[in-house]
């Protein structure tokens, strides 16, 4: 059956699904009154506005309780009023149908796919609370030969699986991908971690099943897997993943622009770019830069991270650095040149250290040296 068909054959004439009206008019064919609210109560399949914040969704358990009953009875009652639905014509004209659709969307997606997305991508602009319930209702109890849901007490998120996607695949190919990040200890591009993947022995025990677009959407469902504001992949215990400490916003938005920058810039940028809910201040983020390693002050206020290899210390210790590495006098010009790659400071600052260091002599007019027996 293909996607236009699908469409056609579970919507109405205005192209709805009406999944939520199709499920209250089946609850309204033929299921006793107990039957019927056993599964009004335990997938909420009322209206938003007729449920209360705390019982949208209730265990068969407090609803046993409440007949006096116990678990496995008012399991068996709602199977018996989900048998009678599926022997329904309406079931089989427009509640069956959408099987084939969350089947296309999930095969589009190599098979798996959070629960958030999918209901999304079926429900589309019928995205409503009532909506969303009736499809969760669908997909637990009527479609359960076809569509698995992977509950979120494992390794991986809140997500659905077509019944041909093995679990334990899934595990094989996450874990292999989860080991990866751990070897090369960084983030990466999607392409990257692809071209990595390919030279693992998992990779080649299954390339015939496994392409660049099948490991995102397997790494998408992982709970120690996920994307970085930039869209790189790295594990959600890394900081740059995870982004709860200032710290970390500083070092990816520093690593983002690949350029030193002033504490205040890089305050505005962590704001502009909406890293969280949370707004930080200036004096955070300069507190965060001064106490962190993994940044390092050029100079009034601007800071680099500490790999870009910025040579580190005061103006006069970089300008020895400078000179000891050249093994022989530097010109004045050349020398204020490299220091300003190391040091975020004015000409004229160099100049003066040069002349009021007892560090450094001149060798000529325009040559410098360090001082010997300084």
């Amino acid at each position: 059956m293909t996607q236009k068909k699908i469409s056609s054959s579970t919507a109405s004439t205005n192209g709805k699904l009406m999944l939520f009206a199709n499920i209250q008019k089946a609850l309204n064919s033929g299921l006793a009154d107990q039957e019927k609210d056993i599964l009004v109560r335990h997938f909420g399949l009322e209206k938003d506005e007729n449920l209360s914040q705390e019982n949208k969704v209730l265990t068969l358990d407090k609803i046993g309780k409440s007949y006096g009953l116990t678990r496995e009875r008012i399991r068996q009652i709602e199977k018996r009023a989900v048998d009678k639905i599926k022997k329904t014509d309406l079931y089989h004209k427009s509640i069956l149908p959408i099987a084939d659709m969350v089947v296309k969307v999930l095969e589009k997606y190599h098979g798996v796919l959070l629960e958030n997305d999918l209901l999304v991508e079926v429900l589309q602009k019928e995205d409503t609370p009532e909506n969303r319930r009736s499809l969760i209702f669908v997909l637990t109890k009527m479609f359960d030969d076809r569509i698995i849901d992977i509950k979120p007490t494992g390794n991986f998120l809140k997500s659905w699986r077509l019944k041909s996607l093995q679990i334990k695949y899934l595990e094989e190919i996450t874990k292999g991908i989860i080991n990866l990040f751990k070897d090369k200890d960084r983030v990466l591009k999607i392409d990257a971690v692809w071209d990595n993947f390919r030279e693992t022995d998992i990779y080649k025990k299954n390339r015939q099943n496994l392409s660049q677009d099948a490991i995102l959407s397997y790494m998408r469902v992982s709970k120690y897997l996920d994307r970085t504001v930039f869209g790189e992949w790295g594990l959600v215990s890394w900081g740059m993943v995870n982004l709860k400490r200032v710290s970390n916003k500083v070092y990816v938005v520093l690593q983002e622009t690949n350029k030193p920058l002033h504490f205040r810039e890089l305050t505005a940028l962590i704001n502009d770019r909406g890293l969280d809910n949370k707004r930080v201040h200036a004096p955070t983020v300069h507190n965060e830069l001064i106490a962190d390693s993994r940044f390092m002050l050029l100079g009034r206020g601007v800071y680099a991270l500490t790999e870009w290899g910025y040579l580190s210390g005061t103006t006069a210790e970089v300008i020895e650095k400078i000179l000891s590495e050249s093994g022989g006098p530097v010109h004045k010009e050349e020398l204020i040149k490299e220091v300003l790659k190391h040091k975020a400071i004015k000409k004229q600052t160099v100049l003066s250290v040069l002349m009021n260091n007892d560090r450094f002599q001149k060798h000529d007019k325009d040559h410098y040296v360090i001082k010997k027996n300084k």
